[in-house]
């Protein structure tokens, strides 16, 4: 029987093989550009800065689409 740490590691390498192309370093900067841009939109609409409140909007209006773009766009280990 596997420890849960072992049990831990093997759910991830089924998930992100190795030679996984996802770039976690790419999809952060990416994910943060698009929230910057959102951020200053909806700001610029309402007159003054939203700050978190905007973060949060994006997050739950775009987070689960982008992320969806971006792993079709880029591969994971689903392929």
């Amino acid at each position: 029987m596997l420890s849960s740490g072992s049990r831990v590691a093997e759910r991830r390498k089924q998930r992100n093989p190795p030679g996984d192309s996802m770039d976690v370093k790419k999809f952060l900067e990416l994910q943060t550009r698009e929230i910057e841009k959102h951020k200053w939109i909806e700001s610029e609409k309402a007159g003054h800065d939203l700050g978190v409140d905007a973060v949060i909007d994006w997050i739950l209006k775009y987070a689960d689409q982008f992320s969806a773009d971006f792993v079709r766009d880029n591969g994971s280990g689903s392929q």
